[in-house]
């Protein structure tokens, strides 16, 4: 079912709050990629936020799917990816592959997200992530993602844990 707040849609399950004018959408992991309702009449922040959205939300399926080539095409060539306190962890997508690689190729990995905020080109997600290494056994844990649009792709993202 679709709900509409002002001008904006999104599907059941998701809430938009506008403040200032600016739309700051919540978003339950119930909403899929396919349905979100692509609309001419949306500000450039909606649909900017409509954007990060979707590769959010693709880039979270491909990683479930283990994925590869899928995960890394939601991401810009010069991604770069910062820790919690700001300090670049990693930059460009050659090494942003190189550092899923083995993660992918060994499977038994996976995440959920129960909320996700959008507002102009910042996405961020409440991610509930495990994961099995034969090293270190059973991971679990839960943390915020912030992602950074660029150009049409994730450019940017950030670990906060």
């Amino acid at each position: 079912m679709v709900v509409g707040y002002g001008n904006t849609l999104t599907k059941r399950g998701a809430v938009i709050i506008v403040m200032r004018g600016v739309a700051v959408r919540v978003v339950t992991a119930r909403v899929q990629p396919d349905r979100v309702t692509s609309a001419p009449h949306l500000n450039r922040c909606e649909r900017v936020s409509q954007e990060i959205t979707q590769l959010a939300i693709a880039q979270l399926a491909a990683y479930n799917r283990a994925d590869l080539a899928g995960f890394c095409a939601c991401y810009h060539p010069e991604v770069v990816v910062l820790d919690a306190r700001g300090q670049v962890t990693l930059s460009g997508l050659e090494s942003f592959r190189d550092r899923y690689a083995p993660m992918f190729a060994r499977g038994n990995f996976g995440a959920e997200v129960p909320q996700r905020l959008s507002a102009g080109d910042h996405c961020v997600d409440l991610e509930h992530y495990w994961r099995d290494d034969p090293e270190q056994g059973q991971t679990r844990g839960t943390l915020l993602v912030r992602y950074e649009l660029r150009e049409g792709l994730i450019g940017l993202v950030q670990f906060l844990s």
